[in-house]
């Protein structure tokens, strides 16, 4: 693994104490992340690498060889028949008004 050491530096020091920057949103984290140059890149990954390693139990306590059932926006099977009779259902109800 490798272990990346960033020394705080006079700009991150400010930076850190701007408010703006206190609290950033998404779109200004990657806003600011699109400007460093290809080694910072790298640098910035790694470090965000390792902070997901360090929450990996908390975030995502799977087992190996388990299967989890992910569920979707999308409707299970049999659904758009059931929408659909229900729709021709109604209809038939009406012309029989």
């Amino acid at each position: 693994m490798i272990e990346i050491k960033m020394e705080k530096t006079k700009k991150a020091s400010r930076l850190e104490q701007n408010s703006q920057l206190e609290d950033p949103s998404f779109e200004q984290v990657l806003y600011l992340a699109r400007r460093l140059g290809p080694s910072a890149k790298i640098k910035l990954i790694r470090t965000l690498a390792q902070d997901l390693e360090n929450l990996a139990d908390r975030i995502a306590p799977l087992e190996p060889f388990k299967t989890y059932h992910i569920y979707t926006p999308f409707f299970p099977p049999g659904t758009a028949k059931a929408l659909m009779d229900a729709v021709e259902e109604k209809k038939r109800s009406k012309r029989k008004k």
